[in-house]
């Protein structure tokens, strides 16, 4: 049985006959993009498993119709109407109860979900980067000329008391989240390939947000038949429960407690131990770090 969504966005047809103009029209590059990187394919199968068999809406469609809500200029999910008035290159766009109820699923089991949105994710990369031939941004990467993760942080204003947000250091109100891009150079824009909301009062320099952003940008980066498939990599982990990070150090650092945390936070654990085996004694080289 086909699913009513599967296959997401109509392919218009563009001639010079005299008919109505279309609002965002733009966006079919947007859609074209999706299907020609099979991102929409990807996405699908990755996120199959938190979709009911008889609903009309896959979750993967109202992932990507959320994304095609920003880019076209949307600020809240139920400015999904912008898409839903042009049903001829959107197609069918879900409600905002079904828009609501879908991500509270999918927030549900979030280190699951975001996991195989990230395979999604590198399988549409690679294959974007290999349609793009000699323009993509490895074609010609060597040690003296490599790839380019940029991280920058940015404020995001927010008029009322939502969910996390908080003053912010230019006295504003909101969030400040980091970014994480891979720069194209001069002859091309950014690459979005990370992005974590903080707290407005998040600061520019966090060690720790740094290092988990980080390796979330690497995570579904595949170059030159290398795929970055476990961009963290733990030391040893204690009945699934407990993580043990391993040093052989003068000293412990601010950084190693910071790793550490961002271990903990990626992989949903609460406790975790510091181990420095450059000491007289073992237990002079343990520190207990907790979520």
């Amino acid at each position: 049985m086909s699913h009513p969504t599967l296959f997401f966005y109509p392919r218009p047809r563009v001639d010079v006959a005299e008919v109505p103009a279309l609002a965002h029209a733009g966006a079919v590059l947007l859609t074209d993009t999706i299907h020609a990187t099979g991102l929409a394919a990807s996405l699908r199968e990755a996120l199959d498993s938190w979709t009911k068999p008889l609903a009309e809406h896959h979750s993967s469609k109202v992932l990507l119709d959320l994304a095609l809500t920003l880019a076209i200029g949307g600020e809240h999910a139920s400015d999904a109407d912008l898409l839903r008035c042009e049903p001829d290159l959107f197609g069918d766009v879900a409600s905002a109860p079904t828009i609501s109820r879908m991500l509270t699923t999918l927030a549900e089991d979030a280190p699951a979900v975001i996991e195989a949105i990230s395979k999604a994710r590198r399988a549409a990369r690679e294959r974007a980067w290999t349609l793009a031939g000699a323009h993509s941004p490895a074609a010609g990467v060597s040690a003296k000329s490599p790839l380019v993760v940029d991280l920058d942080a940015t404020l995001i204003t927010a008029h009322s008391e939502k969910e996390q947000a908080a003053p912010t250091f230019k006295r504003g109100f909101g969030y400040h989240p980091l970014c994480a891009f891979l720069d194209h150079g001069p002859s091309g824009t950014g690459e979005a390939l990370a992005i974590e909301l903080r707290k407005g009062n998040a600061g520019s320099n966090t060690a720790e947000d740094h290092i988990a952003v980080t390796r979330q940008a690497l995570a579904p980066i595949t170059y030159d038949g290398i795929v970055f498939e476990e961009a963290l990599r733990l030391d040893v982990v204690v009945e699934e429960l407990v993580i043990c990070e391993l040093k052989v150090v003068e000293r412990f650092l601010p950084v190693h407690t910071a790793q550490l945390l961002s271990q903990l936070r990626l992989t949903n654990r609460r406790l975790g131990y510091l181990l420095n085996f450059n000491v007289g004694s073992i237990s002079e080289g343990v520190r207990r770090v907790i979520r």
